[in-house]
């Protein structure tokens, strides 16, 4: 053993033998994948009552009940919304650059898709639209009429990473620690498929290549719903 715990190996190509470097291999440490963490619906619950009455209660409510990451969320456009059919179109996705600016590209699965939402989130978007339209007339000419649902009060957009640390704070206050923006998109899967709605519906709602994707995820939950359905083949 070599000092700084590198174990040293003989060259196994003879080009290499011939250098006076010695060639070592480094035992690195194993990297230990992070595993999603879902709120589960009391959770959710008490997230939703401290948000309830803020700017990000709509944003936070939309997130929870359709699953969307939040770079879709917040490019969605009000011509995006169909309250007839009780859906929206999520086309194009909101990206931070490296830069510090923001850009409108097409969505992480590379094509559009319609997620339908529950009533309680159309009205709550119903809701929405009404505060912004006094938005819109509270600040006349200097709004920026971009047609956005979850923007900022005078129009503008949000930044990714400043919504996803609202909604962070606004956890936190509701004494949920550990969680994130995204633990609401993993919140909807688990939720979804242990109430048996199949991995496939879940995966087209949450944009993934693949069920493969989503299985992932929620391994223990899947492979429940799995096993489910291979007894009723039976």
């Amino acid at each position: 053993m070599q000092p700084g715990g590198t174990d040293r190996q003989a060259p196994s190509d003879p080009r290499l033998s011939q250098s006076s470097t010695p060639q070592y291999c480094l035992r690195l440490p194993r990297l230990v994948e992070k595993k999603p963490v879902a709120l589960d619906p009391e959770k959710l619950g008490a997230l939703f009552d401290q948000a309830q009455g803020t700017h990000a209660y709509p944003f936070i409510v939309v997130a929870a009940d359709s699953g969307c990451r939040r770079g879709g969320l917040l490019a969605l456009t009000w011509t995006d919304l169909s309250l007839e059919a009780g859906e929206i179109i999520v086309s194009k996705n909101l990206e931070q650059t490296k830069a510090g600016g923001l850009r409108v590209k097409c969505p992480k699965s590379g094509k559009s898709r319609r997620v339908a939402l529950s009533d309680w989130a159309l009205q709550v978007l119903a809701d929405h639209r009404r505060e912004q339209d006094h938005d819109r007339a509270l600040f006349g000419p200097d709004y920026k009429p971009h047609g956005l649902i979850f923007c900022q009060p005078t129009g503008d957009c949000y930044s990714p990473d400043r919504a996803g640390a609202r909604v962070a704070e606004l956890m936190k206050k509701a004494g949920l620690d550990g969680f994130s923006m995204h633990s609401l998109r993993h919140s909807h899967a688990s939720i979804s498929i242990s109430r048996g709605v199949p991995i496939a519906v879940v995966s087209e709602r949450l944009g993934h290549r693949s069920e493969h994707h989503t299985f992932h995820l929620q391994p223990r939950l899947a492979g429940r719903q799995t096993r489910r359905d291979e007894d009723l083949e039976r």
